[in-house]
């Protein structure tokens, strides 16, 4: 890809932050876009150019000459305080019209893999999803809508569990009790790691593909968090003793590693108690 190109981030928040200042260092132009005054102007300050864009079912922004770009990092919130998350496909929906008025040819759209179901086991990009929530059900119609679309080529990153600055694995369930699922695996990425996925991406032209982004290691939530929690001299969490085995869902990175040739900088989570 030429080092000239012009990214747009639409969300420049706690991941797409770092990864304007990282695709600057690298020689891109980057757009960036955020909901906050005083987000703009930092975005600004660094050297991205910053545009408010809000996109909601009763307010349409004007992107300006945001979409006139090469490629656009799609990274909008799926916020689980959505009380009908039907709104986030309308935000999508929103967001395409506006892109295909620019001139952007592709697009990276920041998935979860909350689309796959706990019941699911061991789960490739492939494997059949079994939608039981209606998160479920809309971030796949997402995804799908994306891929359909004609004028841009579109690659999914079905994340995981998102762990870093500002979000140390210790916090997550510090002092809490009851916990159910002891025995149930994460699927847990650090920052490190997703701002080198999508640069590599960009980088190598990587389109057309649904990848799952987890690191390699899938300790049992019991052992990773009442660990990191003492490591932060914070009470560990309680969880309930004599369940039923849970249903844990093991996402396979295999994909990512042999399409991008890429080896995790934080392959395990047990690690991510260090920073």
């Amino acid at each position: 890809m030429g080092a000239q190109q012009k990214v747009s981030i639409l969300g420049c928040g706690w991941l797409g932050f770092p990864l304007g200042q990282k695709l600057l260092r690298d020689g891109f132009h980057v757009n960036g876009s955020s909901t906050s005054a005083s987000k703009l102007a930092k975005l600004n300050k660094v050297g991205i150019r910053a545009y408010p864009l809000e996109y909601h079912p009763d307010k349409k922004p004007d992107p300006l000459d945001f979409f006139n770009a090469d490629i656009l990092f799609l990274n909008i919130p799926f916020s689980r305080q959505m009380k009908d998350p039907h709104v986030f496909l309308q935000q999508i929906e929103a967001i395409i019209q506006d892109v295909q008025k620019g001139t952007i040819k592709f697009v990276i759209f920041a998935s979860s893999t909350a689309v796959y179901d706990e019941s699911m086991g061991g789960v490739r990009e492939d494997t059949p999803l079994a939608l039981k929530t209606d998160r479920q059900t809309v971030l796949h119609q997402t995804e799908d809508r994306l891929r359909q679309a004609k004028t841009f080529e579109t690659t999914i990153i079905r994340f995981g569990g998102l762990v870093g600055p500002d979000r140390p694995v210790g916090k997550f369930m510090a002092g809490k009790k009851n916990v159910m699922g002891a025995q149930q695996r994460v699927n847990l990425i650090h920052q490190e790691d997703c701002l080198e996925i999508i640069s590599q991406i960009i980088k190598k032209n990587i389109q057309g593909e649904i990848l799952n982004a987890v690191c390699d290691e899938h300790p049992t939530r019991e052992h990773l968090y009442t660990q990191a929690a003492r490591r932060l001299n914070l009470p560990p969490p309680t969880f309930l003793a004599g369940q039923k085995k849970f249903a844990s869902k093991i996402v396979s990175n295999a994909r990512l590693k042999e399409r991008l040739g890429y080896s995790f900088l934080r392959p395990d989570p047990m690690g991510f108690m260090d920073g």
